[in-house]
């Protein structure tokens, strides 16, 4: 009889996990996207079926893996980046200004640095990961210390970044040779190798699913990574369990910037051009609101032929881009 309890009660209690899962916020939102696109195709006079079917085929045929693992890179590292402050009950509107700002430290430690490419990989990261650090510990000590609203000043730090890293590249290491604002392309030894038996994707690959294991285990495993989330649930109950929220901000906003950096890292060190540019993609973007012909959608084309950062442009003439 107390065998026969056991066994439902178990039975019941991976009933209940399972249910959980399938009712988790992030397979909820999976499967209503699904719904909704599969709701628009329909309206549009398509079958979804055999869109989903083209967009699976098209994911894992040819050079389909290769790419979908490269593009994913950058977003799961932006991901964990926003996602540790996030525990916290932070919400970091900051990651694009230490994105940019790491990427181009980044690029800077790698074309100028005379030493063996695995250390100048080392050192590129490590010299990344300080300045995203230092440039998300900005709003969070603002925070702390002056009581400015974390949420406001880590967005508004965004534009200032985006214009210093561009001064920088303008002014002091830009390529001579090239017609848009970008850095010197990095040297063949400084670039992160590829995997054979990942279809040929970036070896970061495996560092970020390292940093998803590191992070999972940290949340799970220890006492700081218990604290945030506490913190994230209810802060003033965590500071009043002895939690130090100021030193949690400072920690969470310097990690979260020091995460953001290597997504840009491993995007600027992999591929075939290994440069940093700066082209007008959200100029262009709002413009073309206003401008439905696409002359200035054509414009950003014409700049990432120039800038030669887009593979899918290279080779082509500019004559080929016609305004949409």
């Amino acid at each position: 009889m107390d065998q026969s309890q056991t066994s439902r009660s178990t039975q019941s209690s991976s009933l209940e996990r399972w249910l959980g899962a399938a009712t988790s916020p992030a397979v909820s939102a999976l499967v209503l996207s699904f719904l909704i696109c599969a709701v628009i195709i329909l309206l549009s006079g398509e079958n979804p079926i055999r869109a989903y079917g083209e967009l699976w085929s098209g994911a894992t045929t040819g050079a389909g893996p290769r790419t979908v693992i490269n593009r994913g890179i950058p977003i799961v590292a932006m991901a964990l980046a926003i996602s540790i402050p996030f525990r916290s009950g932070i919400i970091n509107l900051g990651g694009e200004g230490q994105f940019v700002l790491g990427g181009f430290a980044a690029a800077v430690v790698a074309i100028n640095l005379d030493a063996p490419g695995p250390l100048v990989i080392f050192v590129s990261f490590l010299v990344a990961a300080i300045v995203g650090a230092v440039w998300g510990l900005l709003p969070a000590v603002g925070q702390t210390w002056l009581r400015l609203p974390i949420l406001i000043s880590s967005l508004l730090l965004n534009t200032p970044a985006r214009a210093l890293a561009s001064y920088l590249t303008k002014n002091y290491f830009a390529d001579p040779a090239a017609t848009s604002t970008s850095t010197e392309a990095l040297p063949a030894s400084t670039r992160i190798p590829t995997i054979s038996w990942l279809s040929g994707a970036s070896a970061s690959a495996l560092g970020v699913a390292v940093l998803v294991a590191a992070i999972y285990a940290f949340n799970r495993r220890t006492a700081p990574g218990y604290q945030s989330h506490i913190s994230g649930i209810n802060l003033k109950f965590s500071e009043y369990g002895g939690v130090g929220v100021s030193r949690q901000t400072i920690l969470s906003m310097g990690s979260g910037g020091a995460m953001a950096v290597s997504s840009t890292t491993t995007w600027s060190a992999q591929g075939s051009h290994g440069r940093v540019c700066w082209l007008p993609y959200w100029p262009c973007i709002e413009r073309s609101r206003f401008w439905p012909r696409g002359s200035s959608l054509r414009r950003c084309r014409l700049a990432a032929w120039r800038c030669n950062e887009t593979p899918e442009f290279r080779g082509n003439s500019p004559r080929s881009f016609k305004p949409s």
